[in-house]
C-alpha cells in the first residue's frame, strides 16, 4: 500500500496535539505501508500569549495544525477552507482525516457501537473537557503568582476548583459503566477514534489529580492500557514536554 500524501504535524508542547501524534505513531506501528509510514513533526515551545510561529501556519495559531504535502504534484488540496489549502485545524477534524486518509478507517467503531462511540466523543469534547478546563482555569492561577500570595489565592479558588471536580464525577461514572471485559475501549471491542479523543481529557484529569482511579477501576484500566502502548510512549518521547500541571509556566 502506497502512502497518498505526507502530513506535517505542527505540535505545541503540552497540548491536545498529543493525541494526533499518538495516532500517527499508531499508524507507524501498524506497518500498513510497504515503505513505512512517513510524517513530519514540527515542535513549538509554549510561550505566554499567541505563538506567532503557529499563527504563520494558520491564523488562530492553536495546536494541533496539520499541513499536507500531496504526492501527485498537483499542489495542495482544499480540505477545510478555500483560503488555506493544504491546512487542517481542530483536533477532532484532524483525527477524522488521519483515520480516513492514512489508517483506512481502522478506528471506526463497529456498526453496533457507532452510537456509543459518537456519544463518548461528544461527552469528551462538550461535557468533560469543559468541566476540566473550568477547574484548570482557577487551579492554575495560584501557581502563576508570587510565593507570598500563592497560598492565600489557593484558599480562595479551592472551593471553585472542588465544585468543578465534583461536577466531573457523573461523567467518570458513565465512562465506568460503558466499559466491560468484552468492550474495554470507548469505541467498543477495539481501540478507535473515541479513545483518541477521550485521551486529552483523561491525560489532564489524571495529571492534575481530578480523576481517582480507585473509584473508577475500569476507566483506570483504560488509562493504563493507553499509557502502556508503544506508540503512545514514542509520541511522548518525540513530542517533548507533556506537562499538564504547569504547562511550562514554571
Amino acid at each position: 500500500m502506497e502512502q497518498p500524501s505526507v502530513p506535517t504535524l505542527h505540535h505545541l508542547a503540552s497540548s491536545q496535539s498529543m493525541r494526533v501524534l499518538w495516532a500517527l505513531e499508531e499508524i507507524v506501528e501498524s506497518h500498513r505501508y510497504k515503505d513505512g509510514f512517513k510524517y513530519n513533526l514540527v515542535l513549538y515551545k509554549r510561550r505566554y500569549g499567541p505563538n506567532p510561529d503557529l499563527q504563520a501556519v494558520f491564523p488562530i495559531g492553536k495546536s494541533p495544525i496539520m499541513t499536507v504535502e500531496e504526492n501527485d504534484g498537483r499542489g495542495p488540496k482544499v480540505y477545510q477552507l478555500n483560503q488555506y489549502p493544504g491546512v487542517l485545524a481542530e483536533s477532532i477534524l484532524i483525527m477524522e482525516f488521519v483515520n480516513e486518509t492514512y489508517a483506512n478507517r481502522i478506528w471506526d467503531a463497529e456498526p453496533e457501537d457507532e452510537k456509543r462511540a459518537k456519544y463518548l466523543d461528544v461527552l469528551a469534547h462538550n461535557t468533560l473537557s469543559v468541566k476540566i478546563i473550568s477547574a484548570l482555569l482557577f487551579d492554575i492561577i495560584p501557581a502563576m503568582m508570587p510565593f507570598g500570595i500563592r497560598h492565600l489565592l489557593r484558599l480562595m479558588v479551592n472551593p471553585i476548583v472542588n465544585y468543578w471536580k465534583n461536577d466531573m464525577q457523573p461523567s467518570f461514572q458513565v465512562m465506568e459503566d460503558v466499559l466491560s471485559e468484552t468492550k474495554p475501549w470507548f469505541a467498543g471491542s477495539s481501540m478507535g477514534l473515541a479513545d483518541f479523543n477521550m485521551s486529552w481529557c483523561m491525560d489532564m484529569a489524571t495529571q492534575r489529580g481530578y480523576f481517582d482511579g480507585k473509584k473508577y477501576p475500569k476507566v483506570q484500566a483504560w488509562v493504563d492500557r493507553v499509557y502502556a502502548r508503544p506508540a503512545y510512549q514514542r509520541a511522548l518521547e518525540k513530542g517533548g514536554t507533556y506537562d499538564l500541571k504547569t504547562f511550562g509556566t514554571r
